[in-house]
């Protein structure tokens, strides 16, 4: 796919040169700050007490069926409260069918050590329906309406469906949000970015966009930002169509960026059939390294990001492939059981087969499939919901649109992943629901949360 020219751009401003400047400083090697301890061996283990920060998430819920507000929500995860599994505050958007994206807290931490002491205030939260983004304030565990940036602005710089946020440990550095569509919602792959003081639209200093948006990923210390591709939002809203594949209407291509001053360094232009709607792509934490993963929804495959650092070009490299079966759709596993995968020499290792007996989180079933995730920082917790997006729930798993989405979490012990059955936070019988669970959020960041300096 092209990179293309937008119309509406300006000069940097004298603030937007001193942040430059701060990226000027982090380009010459023998200038960059000594290495904390925990980018030199980023240990995930550390001790309990360090561990009070995940009392508490953040959801975002779409009511499922739309005839009313979507809402975010405080969830309590204390094994030893009264409230466990519960909600215990929430606060509803201001229209029906927002469907909100990947939400995210509008600061970041420079390294590890900094994030249970960064105040964190306000989280972004991105609608790709509406094409609102909703600035949402936080303070002792209640939530209020902070800022509501209607969609017409957005149509005024020619974009819309916003989807992702992050943001950058940069004194006075904007908040970026990734958007999906035109104003006319064809595929075109754009950042807005929200002033963390006014919560108004900072106009760009670059015209450059892609031909598709989608997820994307910070790594300030290179000044570098990598984003992947979904498809044209007027179509991926009415559903998945296979044959929109052979009509090119997904994207396939990685975009690496330069962040400050913005510039589009190099496309990846990733196999159709492997590497099509990259959903998620990510840095490693450890800021001296510049190698990151993507993952793809169409291809089910894992792709390793790395330069060359003689040539400075990008590629990417297939590691992990789940093979595609010839069975049925959605949720097969647990509603046809009596499908059973018959093996050939092509599938052989079997990893990625579910197993043959499955765990009930407090006896009840887990509708539909794991979608998005968080881990806790300690690497010993990973909480899983089941929503992607509603147009598409409702397509493979419609339980999830008719008795609502669910929140799980599995254990990590001794190198093995157990589901914890104690553990479930079910949507279906909220009041004026059900609602779906689409992502989370720790309130002293987790591991997608903050781009660490």
């Amino acid at each position: 796919m092209g990179v293309c020219i937008s119309h509406e751009y300006s000069k940097p401003t004298a603030q937007e040169t001193e942040i430059q400047q701060q990226f000027a400083n982090f380009s010459k090697v023998d200038e960059r700050p000594p290495m904390a301890v925990e980018h030199q061996m980023y240990d995930y283990r550390q001790a309990n007490e360090e561990q009070d920060d995940e009392l508490y998430a953040i959801i975002c819920c779409p009511h499922s069926i739309g005839f009313d507000r979507d809402k975010i929500a405080l969830v309590d995860l204390d094994p030893t409260s009264d409230t466990y599994c519960t909600i215990i505050s929430e606060i509803r958007l201001t229209s029906n069918g927002d469907e909100p994206g990947r939400m995210n807290w509008a600061k970041s931490a420079e390294s590890l050590i900094e994030m249970g002491k960064l105040i964190r205030k306000h989280i972004i939260v991105p609608c790709m329906n509406s094409g609102k983004i909703y600035v949402i304030g936080f303070d002792k565990n209640k939530f209020y309406m902070e800022k509501e940036i209607r969609s017409d602005e957005l149509f005024r710089k020619d974009v819309s469906c916003p989807y992702a946020v992050r943001s950058l440990p940069l004194k006075g550095a904007p908040v970026h949000v990734s958007t999906m569509g035109d104003r006319y919602g064809h595929g075109k792959g754009d950042f807005v970015l929200i002033d963390r003081k006014t919560w108004e639209i900072r106009k760009k200093s670059d015209p450059t966009f892609s031909s598709f948006g989608g997820d994307f990923s910070l790594q300030p210390r290179h000044n570098l930002l990598i984003s992947s591709e979904w498809g044209h939002p007027r179509l991926f809203r009415d559903g998945f169509q296979p044959s929109e594949l052979e009509n090119e209407s997904f994207g396939s291509c990685l975009h690496v960026w330069q962040i400050s001053p913005p510039k589009l360094l190099q496309s990846i232009s990733l196999d159709s059939f492997d590497g099509s709607l990259v959903i998620s792509v990510k840095f490693l934490h450890n800021t001296d390294c510049n190698h990151a993963f993507a993952i793809s929804a169409i291809g089910s495959s894992i792709f390793h990001l790395h330069m060359n650092t003689l040539s400075r070009e990008w590629q990417a490299d297939r590691v992990a492939h789940v093979p595609s079966l010839k069975i049925n759709l959605g949720g097969v596993f647990d509603s046809s059981p009596e499908v059973r995968i018959k093996t050939s020499n092509a599938m052989e290792d079997r990893w990625w087969l579910p197993p043959e007996t499955r765990s009930l989180p407090r006896g009840t079933k887990f509708r539909g499939g794991p979608a998005l995730m968080q881990l806790s920082k300690d690497g010993s917790r990973l909480y899983v919901c089941n929503s992607f997006y509603k147009a598409w729930d409702g397509q493979f798993y419609p339980e999830l649109i008719s008795d609502g989405g669910q929140m799980v979490r599995v254990d990590i012990v001794d190198n093995e992943m157990r589901l914890n059955e104690k553990f479930l936070v079910d949507m279906k019988d909220q009041p004026n629901g059900p609602f779906v669970i689409r992502d989370i959020k720790f309130l002293d960041g987790d591991c997608t949360s903050d781009s660490f300096l």
